[in-house]
């Protein structure tokens, strides 16, 4: 067998998505933790779990093809929804213009829904715990599609 020194072993390889799918737990449970609002240590190991995908999009050199097409396919997703906040970014700046959208949120209810929905989506940690859900949705859709794939072909 011929040497080959940046090829990715097996064990490695497992622990790449070990470290993956750990961080897909932190990333679930960071969301869960916007509306339960914990604030200790679990929350804080959560939000440092959740950086793992990501930073092995940016660093991961040493991995194999596969795990580079799962890790290519979240960034997709990611993108989209970036793409997608970015648009509901510029109708609600633009909405503050518009005379008919201010006649359309006159109403007091109306008006504070909308101040909660900006708000919210100018908030920074929200944004980065959609888009990390994102990269993670789209990780694990291409993960389980290959394997429902490969089950067919048996």
């Amino acid at each position: 067998m011929p040497y080959k020194p940046n090829t990715v072993g097996e064990r490695e390889r497992s622990n790449q998505f070990v470290v993956l799918w750990f961080s897909v737990g932190g990333a679930v449970f960071s969301f869960a933790n916007l509306f339960i609002g914990m604030d200790n240590m679990l929350s804080a190991v959560a939000f440092g779990s959740m950086a793992g995908g990501p930073l092995s999009v940016a660093f991961g050199t040493h991995a194999d093809e596969y795990l580079q097409s799962l890790l290519k396919t979240g960034l997709r997703w990611m993108s989209a929804v970036l793409g997608v906040y970015l648009v509901a970014l510029f109708i609600l700046a633009s909405g503050d213009v518009a005379n008919e959208l201010g006649y359309a949120f006159g109403g007091g209810g109306a008006q504070r829904e909308a101040v909660g929905i900006e708000a919210l989506a100018m908030n920074g940690l929200t944004v980065a715990i959609a888009l990390t859900l994102a990269f993670y949705a789209g990780f694990a859709f291409q993960w389980l599609r290959d394997r429902w794939d490969a089950s067919e072909d048996e």
